[in-house]
């Protein structure tokens, strides 16, 4: 596990509450590979903290990641990063639990670090994607709106499959964008939100 901060605000946020219901939906289908199965049911190894900055804790069967500011922050779990450069698809649930509309909140893929990485936002009734790239962020998609989003307080499923270097990007099971990854920037995965709020993330699977 590594935290670190970054200079642009990135924090991976997990929470616990009753807000927190798994849905029987997000199970993947037959006949693929389970590299990633993630409940967060129990504590086990995941990294948990607490400082001025913000905090993250398993509770409840989820993860409550919370930043307290704007310093920039980031998060990530060495268990994604086994292989990811191959095709795959990640897919995870986030209920916004506290947060104006500037947070940001969602998934990070084909990440090295802070500074190149792949990133798919919700915000407020819409989502960005975009990818930082030697210390400079590109966007690809900012302030699209959403008739898939649920809102504030409701769980949203967010789902992003790489096939070669092509990117599809769901939201609650439909397809809201695709992209040609020009540059592949790195081999793990994960979470990241970016200003101050906080988020509950239900559970993660990633399979091929």
């Amino acid at each position: 596990m590594r935290f670190c901060t970054s200079a642009f605000l990135l924090i991976v946020l997990f929470l616990s509450f009753q807000s927190c219901n798994k849905d029987d939906n997000s199970d993947p289908q037959p006949n693929i590979t389970m590299v990633i199965d993630e409940d967060f049911e129990e504590e086990k190894d995941w990294y948990v903290f607490e400082d001025e900055y913000g905090s993250g804790k398993v509770e409840n069967g989820c993860f409550i990641f919370e930043n307290n500011g704007s310093f920039p922050l980031s998060w990530s779990d060495y268990t994604y990063h086994n292989d990811m450069i191959r095709d795959y698809t990640i897919e995870s649930s986030f209920t916004k639990l506290e947060g104006n509309e500037h947070f940001k909140y969602g998934l990070q893929i084909l990440r090295k670090d802070s500074y190149n990485q792949y990133l798919m936002y919700l915000q407020d009734n819409g989502f960005e994607i975009g990818y930082f790239y030697n210390y400079f962020y590109h966007k690809i998609a900012s302030n699209v709106n959403s008739g898939s989003l649920h809102g504030n307080g409701v769980q949203d499923t967010l789902k992003i499959s790489k096939v070669d270097n092509h990117l599809t990007f769901y939201i609650n099971g439909e397809e809201v964008y695709n992209y040609e990854a020009e540059i592949i920037t790195g081999a793990k995965c994960g979470f990241k939100i970016q200003n101050e709020g906080k988020v509950a993330i239900d559970f993660i699977q990633v399979y091929r």
